[in-house]
């Protein structure tokens, strides 16, 4: 069954066993180019060979057509328990709500523990809300070593929005079976019934202390939804005292429901914690805090941060920034402004402060950044910028309309996407309209496929929302895009502007336009089994997972051997949640130059140490990866996995702006 049944840390160990390699063969081939060959991939459905089988049907999942379903049910009772296993998977991948019934039969005789999984699994991705309460009434039924596969299940469903009271009170006897207790806490913290938990609250405070991280991982943030003082206690004595980092940054996102001085005298003390996970979680629950809350002292402690340099980071520092641009306003910018001369990630976070103060006096300091050679020196300014505007006069907004357009010549796709989403506030669209309109229109028209899909869907978004009737031409050009995404995209917005269907135009998954690997390049699947990432803080060896993502391990390896990605930097860590790298650009936009196939198998399954590809929707993968602090089984079947890692203590250590210096990669 999936190893997310046996543990939550186990999977990442095991797979450091190099699994078998199948290679790229002419069912992976379909699959990436995302066509069934004319019906050629149907008839592996019926091959002799039960790796041929199941390997069709993964190939079905990730191409995601609801047609293949009738041609998949079939196969819930073949023979062979890996081609269950993979049909179950397909089913739930495409979503079809007609195939729950075949999986709920087929649970019925499952002797297999792995198909039993993965049947619940799918019921749970593609189930409606009476298909929910038919599986609320099955937990008695089952096998006890299926309870975790039942709990994610549940999971699964309210993670689509589907909820159900009988389901939810079917999972209390779960919290107490040691081998089930984290997916269950897992299923009712996605449920999230707040009413629920104040009933059970007892059960909930004692998890609290369970031996299991994940447990109170996982009850520190169920429990955030209930105001409750006596709550508000139990988790400020967590967020203290608990031995997990990751424990401690959801309890402390938790008290973000309680704005009181027990919680921001807490918060203060926990800036200067030795974890920064810990120190920059506070203050990101600080920023939410009432500004009549912060005290003198408070206040006075963000200054001095401001300027201690040897004791805090600059992301220290530049948050402590943002909370006293919120609190003190225009009072601040003078003091904010000096620091623009530092050279480091602050100034990003300075600009940022600058814009919450809401100050005209503010404006000219970040105008001037917008002449700024690095990309994510301008978005910020961008941002900071359009919020200084909306809150001036309608001369200060006249004025970013026209500097923001000005930005588009830089044919800069991270500032170019910037402006498309700063430019659909509703205080801009009409002088967009009045104004600058050609100016837009002609800077969408330079856009192209693939590398400036994201902005052309948010110029298609400015579009739609203008309202304008002279966008209809170049809405109906852009539905001939040969990508689905901006297709798609424009067709929803002319649907909106004109009131008739156009989503029988939207143009269908296209072939991979261009190979970014040459025929001979496979062979690298075969003589390295990993990698080595050097950072900063220490390495990280990654065990690759090419019998679960093929292309993507090649694309890896191909660039590592191009040494793409010495020298970058980690762009983005949310605590508890990913680290994330790979990007030339550094501001979130940047990638190889081309896009790869999103991979997906019932066998990857995001653990803690999991290696995913970063993506803007599917199909959209480049050289960005992330790496798991925790099991994210929400993750799961939308992001390839392409490694694991075991190393731990150097993932956690990772903070925004931390280098990779070289990746070095491990032959067999």
């Amino acid at each position: 069954m999936r190893l997310f049944l046996f543990s939550l840390f186990i999977l990442p160990v095991l797979l450091f066993a190099q699994p078998k390699i199948y290679g790229i063969d002419d069912i992976v081939g379909l699959q990436n180019t995302r066509e069934l060959g004319n019906g050629k991939l149907y008839t592996f459905l019926h091959s002799a060979d039960s790796f041929r089988r199941a390997r069709a049907l993964c190939a079905l999942a990730n191409i995601q057509d609801s047609a293949s379903v009738d041609s998949v049910i079939p196969l819930l009772n073949d023979t062979v328990s890996v081609v269950r296993q993979n049909a179950a998977f397909a089913i739930g991948q495409i979503g079809d709500e007609r195939a729950a019934p075949a999986l709920f039969e087929r649970l019925k005789k499952e002797d297999d523990s792995t198909c039993l999984a993965e049947e619940l699994n799918g019921i749970g991705k593609c189930g409606n809300h009476s298909d929910l309460v038919r599986l609320g009434a099955l937990e008695n039924s089952l096998p006890r070593e299926a309870l975790q596969s039942y709990a994610l299940s549940i999971a699964r469903f309210a993670l689509r929005g589907v909820k159900d009271s009988s389901a939810t009170f079917s999972l209390l006897p779960l919290l107490s079976i040691p081998s089930s207790i984290e997916i269950a806490t897992y299923a009712l913290m996605r449920i999230n019934d707040t009413a629920f938990t104040k009933c059970e609250y007892d059960l909930f405070a004692a998890n609290l202390k369970n031996g299991s991280d994940e447990t109170r991982m996982w009850t520190a943030t169920l429990l955030g939804s209930v105001h409750e003082s006596v709550i508000e206690n139990d988790l400020i004595e967590c967020s203290s005292s608990d031995s997990d980092w990751r424990v401690r940054v959801n309890a402390i996102r938790s008290l973000r429901n309680f704005d009181d001085t027990a919680v921001r005298s807490m918060l203060m003390k926990f800036l200067d914690d030795k974890n920064e996970h810990i120190s920059l979680t506070a203050f990101s629950i600080l920023e939410q805090v009432k500004k009549e809350n912060i005290s003198a002292a408070d206040i006075q402690k963000l200054k001095n941060m401001l300027v201690q340099k040897s004791r805090y980071s600059w992301r220290q520092r530049g948050e402590a920034a943002i909370i006293l641009a919120k609190v003190q306003g225009e009072k601040s910018v003078t003091l904010l402004s000096r620091l623009l001369r530092e050279r480091n990630g602050i100034r990003e976070k300075v600009i940022t402060a600058l814009g919450e103060t809401k100050s005209l006096r503010a404006i000219p300091f970040v105008k001037k950044q917008l002449a700024q050679q690095h990309a994510s020196t301008v978005i910020a300014a961008i941002d900071a910028y359009a919020e200084l505007a909306v809150a001036g006069t309608d001369a200060s907004r006249r004025s970013f309309c026209e500097d923001a357009v000005r930005l588009l010549q830089r044919g800069d796709v991270g500032i170019s996407y910037e402006v498309a989403v700063a430019l659909q506030d509703s205080n801009f669209i009409g002088i967009v309209q009045q104004h600058f309109f050609s100016d837009v229109e002609t800077a969408f028209k330079k856009l192209n496929t693939p590398i400036d899909v994201e902005p052309m869907v948010e110029f298609i978004h400015l579009f739609a929302k203008s309202n304008d009737k002279r966008v209809a031409l170049l809405l109906e050009t852009a539905i001939k895009s040969d990508d689905h995404t901006v297709s798609a995209a424009a067709a929803k917005a002319l649907n909106e502007l004109t009131g008739k269907n156009y989503d029988m135009l939207v143009t269908k998954q296209t072939m991979f336009a261009s190979s970014f690997f040459k025929e001979s390049e496979k062979a690298f699947l075969t003589r390295y089994r990993g990698a080595e990432i050097m950072t900063n803080k220490g390495a990280i060896v990654i065990a690759f997972r090419p019998d679960a993502a093929p292309f993507t391990v090649l694309n890896f390896i191909l660039l590592a051997r191009r040494h793409f990605y010495d020298g970058l930097k980690f762009h983005r860590v949310v605590s508890n949640f990913v680290i994330q790298g790979g990007d030339p650009r550094g501001d979130g936009s940047g990638g190889p130059g081309y896009a790869i196939r999103t991979e997906v198998s019932p066998d990857a399954v995001y653990t803690t140490g999991a290696v995913g590809m970063a993506s803007a929707g599917k199909d959209t993968e480049g050289s960005q990866f992330f790496i798991t602090h925790c099991p994210t089984p929400h993750l799961d079947g939308r992001y390839t996995i392409f490694a694991y890692t075991t190393d731990r203590s150097v993932v956690d250590n990772i903070q925004v702006g931390d280098a990779i210096f070289s990746v070095t990669l491990v032959e067999k």
